[in-house]
């Protein structure tokens, strides 16, 4: 009984743990709600096949709100121009790397963020 009781606890406690491990802070200040929705996309995106695309993504778009807060909008825009090259590539190749639902998500975010910080850009 005491074995079944530490495996049903272990069953029920695994996801808490998985998505406490993977929750994403949200962000204030400029764009604070598209870079929040595009780090969402990002990080709970079901289908990357390798975790250091993930990482890599989700540097661009820390090191993008760093540009922002330090007044560089141009530099910001262009970190998150590479995410969503990057979900692009990475769902287009011949063996793909990134589900086409889950790159779609990742550049819309990326496309609201960059429309916030420069309402003005043209693709």
């Amino acid at each position: 009984m005491v074995k079944s009781i530490r495996t049903f606890v272990a069953l029920v406690a695994t996801p808490l743990v998985f998505a406490v491990g993977s929750a994403h802070a949200a962000y204030t200040g400029t764009c604070g709600a598209e870079f929040t929705t595009l780090e969402g996309a990002i990080a709970y995106a079901k289908t990357f096949k390798s975790e250091k695309d993930r990482t890599g993504m989700l540097s661009k778009v820390s090191g993008a709100v760093i540009k922002v807060d330090a007044g560089k909008v141009d530099d910001a825009v262009t970190l998150i121009i590479a995410v969503s090259d990057k979900a692009d590539e990475l769902s287009s190749a011949a063996k793909p790397k990134l589900g086409m639902g889950d790159a779609t998500s990742i550049m819309n975010g990326a496309y609201a963020t960059v429309l916030c910080l420069n309402p003005n850009y043209i693709p």
